[in-house]
């Protein structure tokens, strides 16, 4: 486990922030978060902590009586790492609430956070094997078994696709993640025929592909990480060349990008919504702020995810003037919605939320926009 104290920028941030008219003097909300941030997917986590840090600072500056720290653990999105970085924020640092990123990590600390009266804000985990696995956990991002369902019907129904192979990453993510996807596609009326699961970290798949060529698909949804999707990606180009790949929120990396080339191209995915060049205020302000810090755009959910989470927690906090845990947890759901720059937030009872999905392709090297869809 490794503390981050600067990354892209500092990753500690104290300030005043409107948090709460009722304290009667300065106090001080530290905040942790955990996620990878080394190794295979830092990226990922890397966005997450500038969502963080982006949100921290424009709150802080509205010049309240409370103020935000962050914390960031590196945990390289392992659980066990992700206990020990929870027990440290947690007795050393001081933390009340705790930003997780991984569905494997967000069920590890669940029940800590329940035993210790901490806040949990999933702003990375898919799994529906999360959904209510705390009372005091909620989400920032929709869980897959919706944008899911929303991908294999527009696969069918939109892009004409009728014969689907599937080759996905053997842990709990990538089995869930296919096997959700293969009934929404059959129920959409299209036929499966072949799935081919591989192991993480391979970065061989001659023999999966080879038999999900024999099968003759005209598509295949891929479920991975970004240790293995670049080399499966390429893979795939070269054995099956004329097939078409779909996929889910997790492609979206730079990494991908980096890694896989030309080869990435057409590739459709879904993910949250999120329209960087919408007039509407709250966007435009965020874009500004995040530009001005880092230098470019936000490209991925995840920095909006974690920026919502912050937006969210600190709307709520001016509520208890300041206090976390149950009072923090009772006033969110009391609040329920929640307008931040993903659309709309609402909470269910058990912390989940829905909110629009995106249709997005891999076009030209980068990631362009399709479709919205709205679930509900």
């Amino acid at each position: 486990m490794k503390t981050i104290t600067k990354l892209l920028a500092s990753t500690l941030i104290a300030g005043t922030v409107a948090v709460g008219s009722t304290v009667a003097s300065a106090a001080e909300i530290t905040v942790g978060l955990v996620a990878g941030l080394s190794g295979g997917g830092a990226q990922i986590g890397q966005w997450m902590v500038q969502g963080a840090e982006t949100a921290i600072e424009r709150i802080n500056a509205q010049g309240e009586e409370t103020t935000f720290k962050l914390v960031a653990e590196d945990t390289q999105w392992n659980a066990q790492k992700t206990v020990e970085a929870f027990n440290k924020l947690v007795s050393v640092d001081g933390a009340s609430i705790i930003l997780v990123g991984g569905s494997s990590p967000l069920q590890a600390v669940a029940p800590l956070a329940d035993q210790q009266d901490i806040i949990l804000f999933n702003i990375g985990a898919q799994s529906p094997a999360v959904a209510g696995i705390g009372r005091n956990v909620f989400h920032a991002l929709q869980l897959s078994d919706v944008d899911i369902g929303v991908m294999a019907k527009y696969a069918h129904d939109e892009l004409g696709l009728r014969k689907l192979g599937v080759m996905y990453v053997n842990n709990d993510t990538g089995k869930f993640t296919q096997a959700e996807f293969v009934d929404k596609f059959k129920a959409a009326g299209g036929e499966v025929v072949a799935q081919e699961a591989f192991n993480q970290n391979d970065s061989n798949f001659g023999v999966q592909l080879a038999k999900l060529s024999a099968a003759k698909p005209d598509s295949v949804y891929l479920v991975g990480t970004p240790a293995e999707l670049p080399f499966a990606v390429k893979q795939a180009r070269q054995i099956i060349p004329d097939v078409n790949i779909v996929s889910y929120a997790g492609i979206e990396s730079q990494e991908l990008l980096d890694a896989a080339g030309d080869a990435a191209n057409g590739i459709v995915y879904s993910t949250t919504y999120f329209d960087p060049k919408s007039d509407a205020e709250q966007v435009r302000m965020f874009v500004g702020e995040y530009m001005e810090r880092y230098g470019g755009e936000p490209v991925s959910p995840y920095i909006t995810y974690t920026y919502d989470a912050m937006t969210i927690l600190a709307r709520a906090l001016s509520k208890t003037g300041g206090e976390a845990g149950t009072a923090l947890r009772d006033k969110i759901l009391d609040i329920r919605t929640f307008p931040v720059i993903t659309g709309d937030t609402v909470f269910r009872d058990d912390g989940t939320v829905v909110k629009a999905i995106a249709i997005k392709e891999i076009r030209d090297g980068a990631f362009a926009l399709r479709k919205v869809i709205d679930p509900q």
